[in-house]
């Protein structure tokens, strides 16, 4: 990842896991300028801009939306940044999002454990997924990808 990108995309990063962890929802304008900025800098690699892996999340996440395994701003995000990664390395970020995720789920689990022994609500949390897709996402960016 070229270090401009990085700089351009740290201030989104911390957009997306703080309205995701606060209001549960990732911004479309959010997501679309990763999407761009995804996008541009993958431009300027010599490999070019992936757009197939991008698509594959995005259709097949649709799906998954559809009988709420996973929010439509998680998937949305999740094509955007994969706009700048290949079919190979898009399956590492897929799996450490997955690796990132579970630490988030048991978060979540004993908060809601707690809040429903201890205080009596009855309100289950959701997981902020966002913040395992930008962990996912750094963790593949910074460890598997040599810089060019």
């Amino acid at each position: 990842m070229a270090g401009w990108l990085f700089i351009l995309l740290v201030p989104l990063f911390i957009d997306v896991c703080y309205t995701d962890a606060r209001y549960r929802i990732i911004r479309n304008h959010t997501t679309l300028l990763v999407a761009f900025l995804c996008a541009g800098g993958s431009f300027f690699s010599p490999a070019g801009c992936f757009w197939l892996p991008a698509l594959c999340i995005l259709l097949g996440g649709f799906f998954l939306s559809l009988f709420n395994i996973i929010g439509a701003g998680d998937i949305k995000l999740m094509a955007a940044l994969a706009l700048s990664f290949d079919a190979e390395t898009t399956l590492a970020f897929l799996f450490s999002t997955a690796l990132a995720g579970l630490p988030l789920i048991f978060i979540i689990f004993i908060l809601n454990f707690f809040s429903s022994r201890f205080y009596g609500r009855k309100n289950k949390k959701n997981l902020p997924y966002g913040i395992a897709i930008v962990s996912g996402y750094l963790a593949t960016s910074l460890l598997l990808r040599v810089p060019a």
